[in-house]
């Protein structure tokens, strides 16, 4: 075969493998409807939330909320509470009053208020206890790791401390109960730019003491982490809960099931599974990439072997049609060697009408 034919087929072989790889799956990245609390609420319920949001950053004393049901100002002011971890006075400053007998939310109150001025000092220092844990590299699945673990080695389970329930107790004095955990680490999810959630509900240790987690956007899927329990000495490793799906059992129990119950998940849909490490090295994500480029280099490595293997056998077929025999239109020989055998070139001994080593017709044979 020529060399235009290599190169017609070396083309038409590139232009295949293209492709192929262009619709390869990968990780879809389309996204998710639900990337934070406020996208689930209502029309109604988003308006309250901006009311809300604007009077507390404000310090309003009151905000009235008369349009919204007990559940829709409940769910509100969760969703809220969900998406700012840094307006850590506002859980203990604000209360929700509500008509019980018409089923109607009256209005919030700032009952106990803190200064603009003492919040000043406070983001400050809490600004100088994160500033190692700002802007983090790697990927998402690897930020979201080393804040786990600084969480678990910066913060003792202190049910006594002061600011047990906000990013204060949990990252300036280091002291905190589980909502001090959720809260911490949504907020530097936040700081990554990782979209996360605060979740509080119940676990199967108890069902009138409440519990925080969170949930984490990685590779479009969500994962439920509890960074509390994988630093309670109770339990016994500190992984057991980081980036676990609804389905996966933990010390016995199945995680979204039977051992941790939430209040709200404002829409999200976990996924079933863990988060997926192929190896131990790469996410789901890396892994398709990867997965891409040996698929690519497979092929090239088979093409090219075949394209060897070819052009082999093609200079092989050449080297023995030149030994060929060449014949006139009578049949006789012309332009061999009498003495030597025109296909694999081994000298003529004797009066052999045969070749003994290919078994070819010697020329001239009478």
């Amino acid at each position: 075969m020529g060399r235009t034919h290599w190169k017609c087929i070396s083309i038409a072989f590139t232009l295949i493998l293209l492709g192929i790889v262009a619709v390869i799956p990968c990780t879809d990245a389309s996204g998710t409807e639900v990337r934070d609390a406020y996208d689930s609420l209502s029309d109604e319920e988003r308006n309250a939330y901006d009311d809300l949001y604007s009077s507390v950053l404000a310090h309003e004393t009151s905000r009235e909320f008369k349009e919204l049901t007990v559940d829709q100002g409940m769910l509100m002011y969760e969703a809220l509470l969900c998406d700012h971890p840094e307006l850590f006075w506002f859980h203990d400053s604000y209360q929700m009053w509500v008509y019980e007998d018409l089923d109607q939310c009256a209005d919030f109150r700032y009952v106990n208020p803190v200064s603009p001025e003492q919040i000043a000092t406070m983001q400050a220092e809490i600004d100088a206890a994160v500033s190692e844990m700002t802007d983090l590299t790697g990927t998402d699945a690897e930020k979201v790791k080393k804040i786990h673990d600084w969480l678990c080695g910066h913060i003792v389970y202190d049910e006594h401390a002061t600011h047990t329930n906000d990013l204060y107790g949990a990252l300036v004095l280091g002291r905190c109960v589980c909502e001090g955990y959720a809260r911490a680490f949504d907020y530097l999810c936040d700081l990554n730019g990782i979209d996360s959630l605060y979740i509080r509900g119940f676990t199967h240790s108890s069902s009138t003491v409440g519990h925080a987690w969170n949930m984490v956007l990685l590779d479009d899927s969500w994962y439920y982490i509890d960074v509390t329990w994988d630093d309670d000495p109770r339990y016994t490793a500190d992984n057991d809960y980081f980036l676990v799906g609804s389905q996966t059992v933990v010390n016995g129990r199945t995680f979204a099931t039977e051992d941790h119950m939430a209040d709200y998940e404002y829409g999200v849909v976990a996924s079933e599974d863990a988060y997926p490490y192929y190896f131990g090295i790469f996410s789901a994500s890396e892994w398709d990439t990867f997965r891409t480029a040996i698929l690519i280099a497979a092929f090239f490595l088979i093409f090219l072997l075949l394209a060897i293997i070819g052009r082999r056998r093609s200079r092989r077929m050449m080297r023995l049609y030149s030994r060929a025999p060449v014949l006139d239109t009578y049949g006789m020989d012309l332009f061999v060697d009498p003495v030597k055998c025109p296909y694999c070139g081994m000298r003529r001994d004797g009066e052999y009408d045969f070749c003994p080593r290919c078994g070819s017709e010697y020329p001239g044979r009478k």
